[in-house]
């Protein structure tokens, strides 16, 4: 009995130990989760308590592989990318929230879907006192857990050391994507809630951006028409990554979603975009 005892009370102080070490932000906080639900706490959580993010990028898991720490630091980027989500959410949590970024961007891979089965997951989630309570007290922030901690260390250490799966050399040929604003059918967007949403945030001063990512040539021609249609209805430019470069250039960890390196060098092409369109907006509004 004294030996259970013994057993439970050094378990208690190992997990309370554990716990303050990720908590007080003495040990790495997980950017990647082990379950979606969590992954997607982690996003939400960072979101709710950055309100002065200068840059939020919308979209599902592809887009979450976009490293936060890739754009500019003086950008506070913030990523919003969440697992099987979609950027119509997330543009809702921001108008919700009052979140007034200065650059949006929307990930064109999954733009015709608007709602998924984790949406009322997430939105019950954050009703939750759970959600508010662990969002402002460090320790207990769902980036903070040490499992969480501890499986985003060795994704991240994996998925850097990996080559990947496809492509050659991800630095090929990579220089400056067009960025256009495109034609479109508007019917497609008949009960669609997103283009109402976008044009909400460019009316608060946002520069909104869709970026149709690589992604191991997946089909998304249904998607490249909502985009299309969104693009002609806003006036939002599109950056097409996937269809001016050859995919294969790119490498990826599991054939869909981007490996560090590329995803990396898809952010320095938004950056490339968004800097190129401020600039545009900067000389049109000096025209007399």
């Amino acid at each position: 009995m004294r030996f259970w005892i013994r057993v439970v009370t050094a378990t208690g102080f190992m997990v309370v130990g554990l716990q303050l070490l990720f908590g007080l932000g003495w040990l790495p906080v997980a950017t990647f989760a082990e379950s979606n639900l969590t992954n997607n706490e982690v996003r939400l959580q960072k979101l709710f308590r950055n309100r002065d993010a200068g840059l939020v990028v919308l979209g599902s898991s592809l887009a979450g592989r976009l490293p936060e720490a890739a754009f500019p630091a003086e950008w506070k980027a913030v990523n919003l990318g969440l697992d099987g989500g979609n950027s119509a959410f997330g543009a809702g949590l921001l108008l919700k929230w009052n979140v007034e970024p200065g650059m949006v961007v929307v990930e064109g891979n999954s733009i015709a879907k608007e709602r998924s089965g984790n949406d009322p997951i997430l939105e019950e989630r954050i009703r939750s006192l759970t959600f508010h309570w662990s969002t402002w007290m460090a320790p207990w922030r769902a980036e903070r857990r040490p499992f969480s901690a501890f499986y985003s260390w060795l994704k991240t250490r994996k998925d850097e050391a990996t080559a990947g799966s496809g492509g050659t050399n991800a630095e090929a040929g990579l220089s400056a994507a067009v960025m256009k604003t495109q034609p479109g059918d508007q019917e497609l967007l008949n009960g669609r809630i997103l283009p109402e949403r976008l044009q909400a945030l460019r009316d608060q001063g946002a520069e909104v951006l869709i970026v149709m990512a690589p992604d191991g040539g997946a089909d998304r021609s249904e998607e490249y028409r909502v985009a299309s249609a969104v693009s002609a209805r806003t006036g939002i430019p599109v950056l097409d990554v996937k269809g001016e470069f050859d995919e294969t250039i790119f490498r990826y960890t599991d054939g869909l979603h981007l490996s560090p390196p590329s995803a990396r060098r898809v952010v320095q092409l938004i950056e490339e975009a968004l800097n190129a369109s401020q600039e545009q907006t900067e000389v049109k509004s000096t025209k007399p």
